[in-house]
């Protein structure tokens, strides 16, 4: 009697946590359309963020660096990599997130705080619950951009400029960053591969001013007014995290013109989110799956 007492209060335990099961498989199985409908013909772009994206801790690597652009690439149908660009305290580019290098790698202080032959020697640290073998030191942009072209000289490299600019004159370090940034891709000749992003309209003025034929794309936080803004510039698109986005604001932007790039989908169920929203690149954490996924457009 005991027995099938407890056995009853657990019933109800049990069929709620099937239920979560349950709920579980199905939200992760959405459907994607059997047709995308944007700017490029119905091709969506399958980008890497930082390369390789998210990863587990026995197969890490860092982003941003030359090991991670290389395993994101050895899959050859991803169409490109996202990296992210600081400058120096000399105007050299290199690849770098974070304002400040204390937090991922062996340096201290900020980025433009160092010189750029400073900044290469640094090197990323493990975290203690990823096992990454081998040293994978700060990059040169110039480098990077060099060798990537001769792994996959159609390949498609979305370039993250992130404004760091500490106690310098903004408009001073926005034309000296932008210069050098046009400069490097006409030496390198990746002018054609690239698509550069920024938050801020004036570095794009700048750089469209000295290359009008370049991909520019306005990231921004609010779909609406970045339309506007990239709309009135003649920029070539916006770029906005998956969350932020709807089919009909996506809509909104190929209306005007605008190809639609979004980033942030980390999982299975968030990549067949944002193909729904039939835009024209997403930058993915979950490389594999989305490659995978648009396999049939």
């Amino acid at each position: 009697m005991n027995d099938l007492f407890t056995c009853t209060k657990k019933a109800p335990a049990l069929q709620k946590l099937l239920g979560i099961f349950c709920l579980a498989i199905f939200y992760s199985c959405i459907s994607t359309p059997e047709k995308i409908d944007n700017l490029s013909n119905g091709k969506i772009t399958s980008i890497g963020h930082g390369g390789p994206g998210i990863q587990n801790m026995f197969s890490f690597v860092p982003l941003n660096t030359k090991a991670g652009f290389k395993k994101a690439l050895k899959d050859p149908e991803l169409d490109g990599v996202e990296m992210d660009i600081q400058m120096s305290s000399d105007g050299k580019l290199v690849l770098f997130h974070d304002e400040k290098l204390q937090h991922k790698t062996n340096g201290k202080g900020k980025v433009i705080e160092h010189r750029y032959d400073e900044l290469i020697q640094y090197t990323y640290a493990s975290s203690f619950y990823h096992f990454s073998p081998g040293k994978h030191p700060i990059v040169g942009l110039e480098d990077m951009l060099t060798e990537l072209k001769s792994i996959r000289p159609e390949g498609v490299f979305v370039l993250d400029l992130k404004l760091y600019q500490g106690g310098l004159d903004e408009a001073k370090y926005i034309v000296d960053y932008g210069h050098e940034l046009v400069n490097i891709l006409h030496r390198t000749n990746t002018a054609n591969n690239v698509c550069i992003e920024s938050m801020n309209p004036f570095m794009l003025q700048t750089i469209q001013a000295k290359d009008s034929t370049l991909k520019l794309f306005l990231y921004t936080t609010e779909f609406e007014n970045g339309i506007k803004i990239a709309s009135e510039n003649k920029f070539y698109g916006i770029t906005i995290k998956y969350t932020k986005a709807s089919k009909e604001t996506v809509q909104l932007a190929h209306d005007k013109g605008l190809k639609v790039s979004l980033w942030g989908p980390r999982t299975k169920r968030q990549n067949s989110k944002t193909i729904l929203l039939h835009p024209d690149y997403i930058q993915t954490d979950k490389i594999n799956d989305l490659v995978k996924k648009l396999r049939k457009y």
